[in-house]
Formats: structure tokens, sequence, C-alpha cells
């Protein structure tokens, strides 16, 4: 996800978890005058114990009509922002169920109706969600949390004129002539958080290409086809390059990129299905010659990988998703436009990362900052140490197997440097503890003696950092140039 503002998240600790979803089917209708949903949601689980009471799904300000197993109505209590379901008897661990939640709500987040008002007149009519990071469960119940995986699959009814897109496959779209409405009904086959189930709709232009067998879609509006279309040229190009390093083929049925108005972020990563700003990123030519849309392309499709295929365990380790994000974001522009724009971008993130740590205070990687600097930048820079540190072969073969060994899975920190130190050999406690689990950096002042007899120059290192619980003396190779009248020799301490 691209963030634009700040805000300080839920709480980061691991939830625990008493059931497993294995499919959300979610099936709405919209209410654009009212702003209201009517839905029906199915959830199919298996318990994770032997004997299994009850369970709670995260469900807001909804008013539940009825709650039903295939047996017949359960017992409930509506505890917004939490739904709790009784049992007539208790489910075993090999007991799949499948929970049916009538409900209407009119979401106050999640999920967004956007029209035309008096300071805007011009503004689009547009459906759209927005879960990231615990806010899918306004609109329709489910466990809303990370460290649960799950296919899904969205069954909704718009206006005849609207397309609408979620995730996956489309499975058909049927007219209503009477009503003057069309009902899509899409199926992502494969699993994904939660936070990750999307839906988007609007008057808009389909307009597809095509990345070996991967449908490329692109929802346009009509009325800016062109701008719509160029903004996203590079969608190929970075897959393939994606593709290409992390060692992995795109993970999903498809790739949509879909305009959204009145967005509070630069762009979400909803698996297969991502949406964009349109006021931060659908540019015109003029506009184009000074601002670029490619950047945001590159870290919401890489996000397909870092964030969707593998998933955080919690939102503690966040960085797994958006610090990937924005160093795969800067390989790529590297790949494009060359080496000066890569380290362009590196010294912009370095500096981020320093001045959040004088205006807001040093915490550690991993922890509960949400979405900032020490987030995105810092992991960026974190992997680029890493990648600087082992050597290429070594690094890009670390990230490869962490893509394969965690796909449609969920992971931490801890379980990256497993993997690390599984395809290279090498321990790496003390670079995580000091880079990811601790917080600040080296301060370095450099003392200098020149011998002329030995001729022979000394170098003295002193770190001057504040030296705490939460900042240590850190170990890191330094490189050296000392240049003379006979040229420069560089070398590594």
């Amino acid at each position: 996800m691209v963030a634009q503002v700040l805000f300080p998240g839920n709480s980061p600790e691991r939830r625990n978890r008493t059931y497993d979803v294995i499919h959300y089917k979610i099936v709405v209708d919209f209410d654009e005058v009212e702003k209201r949903v009517e839905g029906v949601t199915s959830v199919t689980f298996t318990p994770l114990s032997s004997r299994l009471d009850s369970i709670v799904l995260d469900a807001a300000d909804m008013d539940i009509h009825s709650v039903s197993l295939s047996s017949g109505p359960l017992r409930f209590a509506n505890c917004s922002p939490q739904l709790v379901l009784f049992f007539d008897r208790p489910l075993g661990s090999t007991d799949t169920s499948t929970v049916y939640i009538e409900y209407s709500c009119k979401p106050t987040a999640g999920l967004y109706f956007v029209q035309p008002d008096n300071a805007n007149p011009k503004r689009r009519h547009q459906i759209w969600s927005q879960g990231e990071d615990t806010d899918n469960h306004f609109w329709f119940p489910c466990y809303d949390y990370p460290n649960d995986k799950a296919t899904s699959e969205v069954i909704a009814t718009v206006p005849e004129s609207y397309r609408l897109v979620s995730n996956g496959r489309l499975i058909s779209a049927t007219h209503d002539q009477k009503k003057g409405t069309k009902t899509f009904h899409w199926f992502e086959a494969k699993p994904h958080s939660s936070y990750l189930v999307m839906v988007a709709a609007g008057e808009y232009e389909v307009v597809s290409e095509q990345y070996r067998d991967i449908p490329l879609q692109y929802y346009v509006y009509k009325d800016r086809k062109e701008d719509g279309v160029r903004c996203l040229a590079k969608t190929s190009a970075a897959m393939k390059f994606f593709e290409e390093r992390i060692g992995v083929p795109y993970p999903w049925e498809k790739f949509a990129q879909i305009w959204i108005s009145n967005f509070m972020w630069g762009g979400m990563e909803n698996a297969s299905a991502v949406t964009l700003n349109d006021e931060s990123y659908l540019l015109d030519p003029r506009a184009r010659v000074d601002f670029t849309s490619d950047d945001v392309v590159a870290h919401e499709l890489v996000h397909q990988w870092w964030g969707d295929l593998i998933t955080s365990r919690d939102w503690s380790n966040l960085w797994l998703h958006e610090g990937f994000a924005n160093y795969f974001e800067a390989l790529f522009k590297q790949h494009e436009k060359g080496d000066d724009h890569f380290q362009y971008d590196l010294m912009q993130q370095a500096a981020s990362v320093l001045n959040a740590e004088e205006s807001q205070g040093r915490s550690p990687l991993v922890g509960r900052d949400g979405y900032t600097a020490n987030v995105y930048s810092k992991g960026c820079w974190v992997l680029h140490m890493l990648r600087n540190m082992l050597g290429e072969e070594e690094f890009w073969k670390a990230i490869r197997l962490f893509a394969q060994r965690y796909a449609f899975r969920n992971a931490d920190t801890y379980e990256f440097m497993l993997t690390i130190e599984d395809a290279t050999g090498q321990s790496l406690g003390w670079f995580f503890d000091q880079w990811a689990f601790k917080a600040g950096h080296p301060k370095v002042s450099v003392h200098s003696t020149w011998t002329d007899d030995a001729k022979m120059l000394q170098l003295e290192f002193t770190q001057t950092q504040a030296i705490d619980s939460l900042t240590g003396v850190f170990r890191f190779p330094l490189s050296i140039e000392c240049t003379t009248s006979a040229g420069a020799t560089t070398s590594m301490v």
C-alpha cells in the first residue's frame, strides 16, 4: 500500500485463532442513496480444537437479521465490533462447517460510496472498499486479521451501467432488466488474508492486455481512457522484472488496476485487483513531464508477492510488505532508468528514516509503528544492507527461497531470518537484532593520523550514538576509500 498519511493502526500483537477459515462467500446489494449494504455472508471454517462451542467473527455496526448453519438457526450475540455465534453442540477438529449471516449495515469504514456533492459536483459515482489494515469487517463479517488465509467469492449487484471488479476471475455477469441492475460473480481460488478482499464499481471501460497467460485489466474512465491506459503502461515490464528477480511466477489469476476517486491512500494491493488514487496518479501528458505513475504501479504490483502471496503474521511485521515493496520498486526504477535513479531513491529513503527518528523518536522496525518511514524506508534499507553484506548470489538465493517457502502462507521477521540462514549458512541473529528488533542507527566519528616515516595512514573510528536498551553498539562492514596522487584505493573493515 502506498501511504499518503500516517495513522497508528490497531494493536500489532498477534491474535489467537480458534478456527481456520476455508472460504468466504459474500453476497451483497448496495443502496447508494442510503449508503447501505444488504448482504449474506457465508463463512466456511474448521475448528482448531477438538471441542469448539462458539466462534467470534469481526462485524462492526451491523444489524444482524439471522445466523444459521445448514442444520438450522444459531444463537448469536451481536457485540459490535464482534459477533459471537453459539453452536447447539460442540464442533470437533474434523468438522468443516458453514455459517450463514444475513445482515445490513451503513459502513463507517471499509466500504465507501463516492458521490457528487456541493463542493465536488463533478465527482464520479463509485463504490469501493479499502480493507487494510482491519476495516473489511465494517461491510462483511469475517476474521479480520492477517494471520489466516481463505479463498473467497463476491457476488455483488450494482446499477446496470456500472462495471464491478473483485478478486480472482469473473464467473458471470447477469443483467436484471426489470430492476435495471447487473450482478457480478467473482471467485478467488487462491488463499489470501481477509483484508485483501475487495470490490470497486463505477462507470468504467475495461481495457484488456495479456502478459504470458495472465490477463491484465485496466478499469479506466471513458472520458480519460488514454490517460488511464498510458499511466499503466509499465505493468507488463514490471511483472516480467519481478518474476525474474523473485523467482516465482505472478501468483494470481489476473491483474486488474482500477482508478478510484476520493481515495485515502495512493494505492492498495488487493489480491489480483489494485485500486489507484486518480487524484494523485491519473496524469495527463503535461503532468507526466514532471510526475510519474510508474512508481505506484510497480509498488502495488510487487505487493502481489510481498504482502499478498506472503503475508505478515501480524501488523508488527508490516515491513515484510512495505519495506520489500519499496526496495523492489527502487530496483525496477534502476532497471528502467539506471543506477543514478536507484542511488538517489535510496538516498531519499535514508533521509526520511533519519528525519523520522529526529521528529518522532527511535522505534524498532518490528513493532507498533504502523505506516511510517521506519516500516517503508528503513525496511528497504535493511534489504539493501543484507544484499551488500551477503553478495548478489547469496542474497537472491535467500529471497527466492523465502518466496517459495512461504507462498500463500504467513511469515514473520524471525522466519525470514531463518530462511536466509538456511539459504546461506550464515548466522544473522546479530544483524536482525540491531536493525529489526532494536532501534536507532550508528553515528561514527573518525580520527586520522598520518605517519611520514612509515608512510601509513591510521584511522580510528568511534561510535558516538547514545547507548541504551533500545540502541546498542552496531556491527557493520565499512568501506573506506583513500585517494592519493597515485590514485584511489578502497578497503573494507
